[in-house]
């Protein structure tokens, strides 16, 4: 039988920065777990699109320094949202994570475990990263991680649609 921390096995990496993990891979399943407690955020296109013009900056900043120059309000932007994306990106995997291990008969396809295990790896990856976004280095690093994440999931797509077709 498949399951999370067979998965979590085969995805275990080295050290972490942002959360530590025992050597008891059903330490990361609880993980998992608790963040598939949590409701996901909903949102829409128009307040992504108010959040990119810095139209919220004031709920995360209390300072002025972000009214009066556009670099520190674009910086400030980037921390905002990667902060929201921190938060949520590994409750949503959470929830995939569990979904795809719910499914009888789609959980034993290779292709579906081979999804899994993308998501697992990203969702580590994620929680690898402070929950506090705070500079613009932070930033950055968390920015090339989602990227690589991007990059990972380019075929779940097609890894999906082979499991369903099977």
């Amino acid at each position: 039988m498949w399951t999370l921390q067979r998965t979590l096995q085969r995805t275990s990496r080295s050290a972490r920065v942002g959360v530590r993990f025992s050597s008891d891979i059903s330490d990361m399943a609880s993980v998992v777990r608790k963040h598939a407690l949590e409701p996901q955020t909903s949102t829409s296109l128009q307040t992504l699109m108010r959040t990119g013009r810095g139209e919220f900056l004031h709920k995360t900043y209390r300072d002025a320094a972000w009214k009066k120059d556009d670099k520190v309000a674009t910086e400030r932007v980037l921390m905002q949202v990667a902060g929201f994306l921190r938060h949520e990106l590994p409750i949503r995997l959470a929830h995939r994570i569990l979904d795809l291990e719910q499914v009888p008969l789609l959980r034993d396809m290779q292709s579906v475990r081979a999804v899994k295990d993308l998501y697992t790896t990203s969702f580590r990856d994620l929680l690898s990263v402070p929950q506090k976004v705070a500079s613009k280095q932070e930033e950055a690093a968390f920015a090339d991680i989602v990227e690589s994440i991007y990059e990972r999931h380019a075929g779940v797509l097609v890894q999906m649609v082979s499991a369903f077709l099977s």
